[in-house]
């Protein structure tokens, strides 16, 4: 969700998100209910990175080269590329969250996957060394 210029924080406009709360989160709203925060990182298209230079943006965003933007794997039912975008993470609650649109969710068969390139992704050793310089 992207906040609209002249807008307060519910004045928003729909924008694709991903939850980046632990699965465990969810267990919490049986005991608190609906008020229960999560948090989310807007997803962006990778397209809308796009510049002339080879690998250029895309490209080394693709292969974990940017800290804070997590490229997504194209899969059904995603229409492209997305890039999860950690430098905007903000919550939102379960009530509100579940009011949206449901697009999928990181499944059994995904969910290791995902979990091993968010591995790489955080260990990345030259993104390592670019923070300590």
């Amino acid at each position: 969700m992207i906040p609209r210029v002249a807008g307060g924080y519910r004045d928003y406009e729909p924008f694709p998100a991903l939850v980046v709360s632990n699965d465990c989160e969810w267990t919490k709203v049986q005991q608190i209910g609906d008020a229960y925060p999560l948090s989310i990182a807007p997803l962006r298209q990778l397209s809308s990175f796009h510049d002339d230079m080879k690998p250029g943006l895309e490209g080394t965003i693709q292969k974990n080269g940017v800290r804070y933007l997590f490229p997504l794997p194209h899969e059904e039912p995603l229409d492209d590329v997305y890039v999860a975008d950690f430098r905007l993470i903000q919550p939102i609650t379960v009530g509100e969250l579940v009011s949206l649109e449901f697009w999928t969710s990181v499944g059994d068969a995904i969910k290791p996957a995902l979990q091993g390139k968010l591995v790489r992704f955080y260990t990345n050793a030259e993104l390592v060394r670019a923070d300590v310089q």
